[in-house]
């Protein structure tokens, strides 16, 4: 969903590509979001409702429900309407003339999806300088991020806005690609990019998540072994979310200063979208395989009962000093 693709693409649907190849795309996609999307829910249904005297006390998991949420809505968008216009040929006449005419509905979504998408951003940093302070300041971490998680929760929800702010005053319309179609929008401010807004505020945060990572890394060999098999495992799936956050950013990075052939762009297009769907549908199955609580309450079998639980230790262990 790049703001670029009005300086790319052409207007209508290109009858060029095989529908069956173009339903398979989506299938192949639709077979890992859909699982991503349940997953999601009952994460977030656990440490909201659920346990949520448990997770809801620990600013980590407060953090990363924000960053599930964002997940979650954008897998949603994806699976019922976004890659739906894109690999379904057959759809794209009828849906093509529809948002052309029915403005309202693609102007609220590709509204919504750019919000959630810059929110992961801003996410990322403060998962990872949350995992840094705790690594820095075990005894005190509790403390100060009960003064923080609130300034951090304001700046998620609000500072998206300073990169979709253009988009919001803008009107949307429909753009062909692959069999299909994608969003771009008029921009009424000429020089204000999504994609370079977007691409800045990745790299804000890959400057700060390379930063706060190393720091941490280096830290925890020094960390005192009652916290260091539980900040492992929190650690290990921050940087899991730093890794694919990368690569996406790597992608994002083409629509941000680049502004090529069609053709190629189109093969981009494809690949940033997988790498946000590594980031959207992994980063919670890497939290479960590395978590053993969560994972005990998302799959509550005997079996995956934890030993030791790997989600309060930090907690417990602050409140002594």
């Amino acid at each position: 969903m790049s703001g670029n693709f009005s300086d790319i693409f052409e207007e209508g649907c290109d009858s060029s590509y095989p529908p069956l190849l173009e339903n398979l795309k989506y299938i192949f996609q639709f077979l890992y979001m859909i699982p991503g999307i349940v997953i999601h829910v009952r994460i977030l249904s656990i440490m909201l409702f659920i346990h949520r005297k448990i997770y809801m006390s620990q600013s980590f998991f407060i953090i990363f429900s924000m960053d599930s949420l964002a997940s979650i809505t954008q897998l949603i968008i994806d699976v019922s309407i976004q890659r739906v216009t894109i690999y379904i040929p057959q759809f794209c006449p009828f849906l093509y003339s529809t948002f052309e005419t029915y403005v309202f509905i693609p102007n609220v979504y590709f509204i919504v999806y750019n919000y959630m998408r810059a929110a992961k951003s801003v996410i990322q940093v403060f998962l990872t300088v949350n995992r840094m302070t705790c690594v820095l300041a075990p005894l005190r971490y509790s403390r100060i991020w009960r003064k923080l998680i609130p300034f951090a929760i304001g700046i998620i929800a609000l500072s998206p806005f300073f990169v979709i702010w253009n988009v919001i005053i803008s009107d949307t319309f429909p753009v062909s690609i692959f069999g299909g179609f994608t969003l771009a929008y008029t921009k009424r401010v000429r020089w204000a990019s999504l994609s370079l807004f977007q691409m800045t505020l990745m790299i804000f945060s890959l400057i700060i998540t390379i930063f706060t990572s190393s720091i941490t890394l280096f830290k925890m060999r020094r960390l005192d072994n009652r916290l260091k098999s539980s900040e492992r495992t929190l650690c290990l799936a921050s940087f899991y979310m730093s890794a694919a956050f990368l690569s996406a950013a790597v992608f994002q990075s083409y629509f941000a200063f680049f502004n090529i052939a069609a053709a190629s762009t189109n093969v981009f297009y494809f690949l940033q979208g997988f790498a946000f769907d590594v980031l959207n549908v992994g980063s919670p199955i890497v939290m479960i395989l590395i978590s053993g609580q969560l994972r005990y309450h998302v799959i509550p079998v005997k079996q995956l009962a934890p030993k030791h639980s790997t989600v309060v230790s930090v907690s417990s262990v602050s409140r002594k000093g």
